[in-house]
């Protein structure tokens, strides 16, 4: 007995084996939205401009097994990062350093933390102040920083994935701070690509997207 499958047969979400944030989002209205957010390979804190995330959008169709992309042509701008958070810790408590001269100085500070579309951490590469002042950590990034709030009042955050974000603060009251990053929009990335599709997954030669189950 044959089986044929209906347009609605291949509506949902399908995710990148073992990188479940590269995904195929495929709509009822024949619009598709596809995402490419992948963990750093690299060690060392540098950019890499050249791998931002990005979303692209257009539409599909499903043609004897195949399933064909084309990406909108429109010059859509991507979102700008939004403020989630900005509060004013209840507890203004200064902490204590000692400098290079063996005195120790009061040093206030708020903790900025980036999050992506999915709400999970996005990790510091660097952070830059105005004065040539930088924060970064060898072999690794951070999950958070602690600015302090003797240091200069605008700072340059650096990431895998993003370009730099520029924040500036209007006092020196300690803060909690928490930014939603977003993935830059690109047009015309699929132009009649074809991939193989049934039911349960969408594939080419290199890369296999599983269908993700309704909850």
């Amino acid at each position: 007995m044959l089986v044929s499958c209906g347009p609605t047969d291949h509506v949902g979400r399908y995710e990148l084996r073992d990188v479940p944030k590269t995904s195929f989002e495929l709509k009822n209205d024949g619009t598709f939205e596809f995402t490419s957010i992948y963990p750093n390979p690299y060690l060392h804190p540098f950019d890499h401009p050249d791998e931002y995330y990005f979303t692209t959008t257009g539409y599909w169709k499903v043609q004897n097994g195949k399933l064909i992309l084309n990406s909108f042509t429109d010059s859509i701008t991507g979102r700008p990062p939004d403020i989630i958070e900005n509060r004013v810790l209840e507890d203004q408590r200064i902490d204590t350093t000692i400098n290079i001269d063996g005195k120790k100085e009061p040093l206030g500070h708020s903790t900025v933390t980036f999050f992506d579309i999915f709400n999970d951490t996005t990790n510091v590469l660097s952070m830059h102040l105005a004065d040539g002042t930088s924060l970064s950590q060898l072999h690794a990034s951070m999950r958070y920083v602690d600015w302090i709030t003797q240091l200069s009042d605008t700072a340059e955050f650096h990431f895998f994935g993003y370009p730099p974000f520029t924040l500036s603060r209007t006092d020196k009251q300690r803060r909690e701070v928490r930014i939603r990053l977003y993935p830059e929009y690109r047009p015309n990335i699929f132009i009649g690509r074809e991939l193989m599709i049934n039911r349960k997954r969408v594939k080419d030669h290199k890369f296999k997207f599983s269908k993700k189950k309704r909850q």
